[in-house]
C-alpha cells in the first residue's frame, strides 16, 4: 500500500519490509517520501516480527535524487533547510536501523538516491549496463552536508569521495564493484529474493546478535553525526 500520501509502497513480506520507491519516472524523494521513510522505520524498529528491511525503485531508477520540482517551490533559506534537516533524519533512520536493511538496485542511483544507498548494509544491483551510480550534486552547483559525507565516509575511502562529491563523477556497475560500492550484482529476477534471503539468514543466527554488533559497527560515525546535527541547530 502507499505510505500517507507519499510515493512510497510499503508492505511486508515473509516477515521482512519491502519499501518501494514510485514516484514519477526518476523516483525522487520528496519530503513526503523522506517522512515516510523516517515513519516506516521508526514502525519496523519497534516491530519485533519483522526481520529486516529492502529499499528498491521502480522501473529505470532506483533514486534520482531529490525532488527538484518541490525544491524550485522553495522561497527561503528556512525552507530548504528544513527540507534537508528531514533528509538528514531519513538517511540516518536508514543508518542506524536496528534491523538489517538491503538497498536493491532495480536500476540508476544517483544524488540522494546514491546516498540512501549508501546508508544501507549491503547494496544489491540488477544488472543493466545503462545503470549509473553516483552523486551528481557538484555539476548543478548543489552541496551534499556533513550528515551524508559521514555516511559514505562509512563506506567509501577518501579518493573515491573526492571523484564522486568533488567531481561528480558516476560509475557504471563494474567501476562500482571494484570500489566496493556493491556488494553484489544479481539477476534482475531474483533481486528481491537474493536480498530476502540474505535478510534471513543473518537473523537466522542464535541470540540474534545482528542488532548489537551493527550499533557498535557505526557507532562511532552515529555519534559523530549527532555532534554535526547539533552544531547545524545551533548555528
Amino acid at each position: 500500500h502507499l505510505s500517507e500520501d507519499s510515493m512510497i509502497e510499503y508492505s511486508i513480506d515473509d516477515n521482512i519490509a519491502i519499501i518501494e520507491i514510485d514516484n514519477g519516472k526518476y523516483n525522487s524523494l520528496g519530503s513526503k517520501e523522506l517522512n515516510s521513510i523516517i515513519n516506516i522505520i521508526e514502525d519496523i524498529n519497534k516491530n519485533g516480527t519483522v526481520l529486516g528491511i529492502i529499499i528498491t525503485g521502480t522501473d529505470d531508477y532506483f533514486c534520482s535524487g531529490f525532488d527538484l520540482a518541490e525544491m524550485l517551490e522553495f522561497q527561503t533559506k528556512d525552507e530548504i533547510i528544513s527540507f534537508m534537516k528531514i533528509a538528514d533524519k531519513a538517511f540516518v533512520s536508514v543508518f542506524s536501523c536496528q534491523k538489517p536493511v538491503i538497498a536493491a538496485l532495480n536500476g540508476s542511483t544517483i544524488a540522494a538516491g546514491f546516498l540512501l544507498s549508501m546508508a544501507a548494509d549491503y547494496r544489491y544491483i540488477s544488472y543493466n549496463k545503462r545503470i549509473k551510480l553516483g552523486l551528481s550534486e557538484v555539476k548543478f552547483g548543489l552541496s551534499i552536508w556533513a550528515v551524508h559525507t559521514e555516511i559514505l565516509k562509512f563506506s567509501l575511502n577518501q579518493k573515491l569521495i573526492k571523484k564522486l562529491a568533488y567531481e561528480g563523477e558516476l560509475l557504471n556497475i563494474t567501476d562500482a564493484m571494484q570500489e566496493n560500492v556493491i556488494d553484489a550484482v544479481i539477476s534482475e529476477e531474483s533481486l528481491l529474493q537474493y536480498s530476502k534471503n540474505k535478510i534471513q539468514e543473518i537473523m537466522s543466527y542464535p541470540g540474534n546478535p545482528f542488532s548489537y554488533i551493527k550499533r557498535s559497527n557505526k557507532l562511532t560515525t552515529i555519534n559523530k553525526i549527532e555532534t554535526i546535527k547539533n552544531y547545524d541547530q545551533s548555528n
